[in-house]
């Protein structure tokens, strides 16, 4: 606790362990309202940060951490319905989003929190990523998993259709998953933060999923698909038939 503006709630039973896996003994939190590492483009950190320590502790389960903030620093136009607590990923450079509840009357937000960190209340906009994922072969996939730098996940409608929110500017790699299938991932970069940035990632065409172990006539459709393209979306290059090719020949059980 620091003057009831940061408070971690931590239940009785939890595993609090530190970075080398020993028993966690002590805890401090410090707050930094100079130097803070920057908020991405379009969003803000409202108010300080606290720098709870020691480095590298973790909770199982997950402990409560609530930050109060100051109403008249919130930046007009705002909804402070949406503000939530942001962690510092020293590793990429960036604040990450935690699921959060914000609390508008007695102006403050909570989070469960599984580490140590850097924390802060923090306002942004999402950057909405869609697309849809089929099948190598062009049928439509329903049930894939979808992460952003293992954020998430969201699972694709029967119309193989997905959305999925980020939080912050910069790289991530995307990945589709579904049992049966061999993961594909791209690349994708988000510009800035809001509606008007948003990106579409398709997995279908060459970055159809693949299904583990295909047999001969779904892997010579896929070279037709190669050879005879009907369209981009369902179009395969070369290294993409090989690729089922070898799936066919080498099955994944």
């Amino acid at each position: 606790m620091l003057g009831g503006q940061a408070v971690l709630n931590i239940a009785q039973g939890t595993k609090a362990l530190t970075g080398m896996g020993g028993a966690l003994q002590t805890l401090s939190v410090s707050e930094v309202c100079w130097s803070i590492p920057p908020a991405a483009a379009g969003a803000y950190i409202i108010g300080c940060a606290y720098d709870y320590t020691p480095n590298g502790a973790t909770f199982n389960p997950a402990a409560t951490l609530t930050l109060k903030y100051d109403p008249g620093q919130v930046h007009g136009g705002v909804d402070a319905s949406k503000l939530a607590i942001a962690y510092y990923d020293t590793s990429s450079s960036r604040w990450i989003v935690a699921p959060s509840v914000a609390d508008t009357v007695n102006h403050a937000v909570t989070a469960q929190v599984s580490h140590f960190s850097l924390f802060t209340v923090y306002s942004t906009d999402a950057t909405p990523v869609t697309g849809i994922t089929r099948e190598v072969n062009g049928n439509i996939l329903a049930g894939v998993t979808i992460t952003l730098d293992g954020i998430g996940p969201v699972v694709s409608d029967q119309d193989g259709q997905y959305e999925i929110m980020a939080t912050a500017t910069g790289n991530y790699t995307v990945t589709a998953h579904k049992d049966g299938f061999r993961d594909r991932t791209q690349t994708i970069n988000i510009a800035g933060l809001g509606p008007e940035y948003a990106v579409t990632c398709n997995f279908q065409g060459q970055y159809g999923l693949i299904p583990n172990a295909p047999d001969m006539w779904y892997a010579l459709d896929c070279v037709n698909l190669w050879l005879y393209p009907p369209n981009p979306d369902t179009g395969l290059d070369m290294w993409t038939a090989l690729d089922v090719i070898n799936a066919w020949l080498y099955p994944v059980q």
